[in-house]
């Protein structure tokens, strides 16, 4: 343990040196500099942009900026690109381009080191998007994906897919999470919807690409690895996050008719971009292909995806799950009951406003010891030596010990304060002195 402290200890120096040096020494752009790179963003943008007319329109913008003297007291590269970022965004608001500041790194740069192996947000330390999969009561599946990866993790990604499938063969439902979805790879999305539609392949989208007059198109996989999924109801959540192919997924599943967006409108990120260098410390992403839906013949750039559902993001989940327990209740005749009590907990659970914060503390008895700490406006029980536990809000301080589902219940005295913690299906009594 001492050993692992003195090694973090040594970094976080590292680390604050290389950050203090970069300030002390502000790296500076010339004038020369910064015109050179408008007139290659400028070439980049009218060669390569999805179309010719808004490019040019973006162009004389830059321009213009450039001839009033608009960037001339700009000498930090990061404002640079900023301002440039803001300046190609101005007229259509494409949230594809973007203007990168990158400087190359040493290769023993701490900063280097930690950037590349730790953070390596596109594959292997993200399991390449899917990043939670479980069941949930109702046996309806969960999966949360941040990302669809690259295209140089095609393979790897396919393989995930195919496992998380196989874990959800026996839902009911699909719950799909790409709220804060960052985007990623087309290919792997359709992939993913393989899984969800019947019969042969079908064709999802076509992209336009402008600069060379060419046409690709993304297709399901008629016969993927396991069992496909192609009549169980799947809910969509979304947020303002939502972008570029994690808007996809949920675009293509609405216009398919094969599932309901629940949450908020998406960032509206449509076309199709790639990244091109400008020098050694600048690049661009620029939106290079248009996206053609198969069904709508268009696509959600600029406008986003409207929600079947609309509700605040943070409200998406419960509404989902809602939806899910009334759906499979109307085909589940024989076990209605089950699904009543699942509704009636989650509705308690979605209209809680009650203040969390008088439950935190420490509970013991002479056997039993629990910590019930509050993060991000959920309750949690940590049972020493059993393992955390979610707590889920009833009524009369009662709560749910989430997924065990027995009761406890807390206990206040005459100053309205919490003194006690009792079990009401299991035999507990933990009073609390911290």
């Amino acid at each position: 343990m001492h050993t692992y402290l003195k090694c973090l200890l040594v970094f976080l120096l590292l680390f604050s040196n290389t950050a203090l040096n970069k300030e002390n020494n502000p790296i500076q752009l010339s004038q020369q500099e910064v015109k050179n790179v408008i007139q290659i963003v400028v070439k980049l943008l009218n060669k390569y942009y999805v179309s010719a007319n808004t490019a040019k329109t973006i162009t004389q913008v830059l321009l213009g900026n450039q001839k009033s003297g608009q960037y001339n007291k700009i000498s930090s590269p990061y404002e640079f690109a900023h301002r440039l970022t803001l300046d190609i965004r101005s007229i259509n608001n494409d949230q594809h381009l973007n203007i990168n500041y990158r400087p190359q790194k040493s290769k023993s740069s701490v900063s280097n080191v930690f950037e590349n192996k730790l953070l390596d947000k596109k594959g292997l330390w993200t399991n390449y998007g899917y990043q939670e999969i479980k069941h949930l009561d109702g046996n309806i599946g969960y999966v949360k994906i941040s990302h669809f990866s690259n295209w140089g993790n095609f393979t790897n990604a396919k393989e995930s897919i195919d496992s998380l499938f196989n874990m959800l063969r026996n839902s009911k439902a699909l719950i799909l999470d790409v709220r804060d979805n960052s985007g990623g790879y087309e290919d792997i999305v359709a992939y993913f919807i393989s899984y969800l539609i019947a019969g042969e392949s079908i064709k999802l989208s076509d992209y336009y690409v402008r600069f060379d007059d060419s046409k690709k198109s993304i297709w399901t996989t008629e016969k993927p690895t396991n069992t496909k999924l192609p009549n169980i109801p799947v809910y969509v959540l979304t947020n303002g996050n939502t972008a570029s192919a994690g808007e996809s997924l949920a675009y293509i599943l609405k216009h398919l008719k094969r599932s309901e967006v629940v949450g908020e409108v998406t960032a509206g990120a449509g076309h199709g971009a790639m990244t091109y260098k400008i020098n050694d410390k600048f690049s661009i992403t620029i939106s290079s292909e248009e996206t053609i839906n198969a069904v709508t013949k268009t696509s959600f750039e600029g406008v986003g995806v409207i929600p079947t559902f609309a509700i605040e993001s943070e409200k998406a989940f419960q509404k989902a799950y809602d939806l899910a327990l009334h759906q499979l209740k109307k085909s589940d005749s024989i076990h209605s009951e089950n699904y009543d009590q699942l509704i009636n907990l989650n509705k308690i659970i979605s209209s809680s406003t009650i203040d969390l914060k008088p439950y935190v503390g420490k509970y013991k008895s002479d056997s039993i010891e629990i910590h019930v700490k509050l993060k991000s406006s959920q309750l949690y029980a940590t049972m020493i030596g059993k393992g955390t536990f979610k707590l889920l809000p009833t009524d009369n301080h009662i709560f749910v010990v989430d997924p065990i589902k027995e009761r406890i219940q807390f206990v206040w005295n005459k100053k309205n304060k919490v003194i006690k913690l009792i079990g009401l299906e299991t035999p507990m009594e933990l009073n609390k002195y911290e």
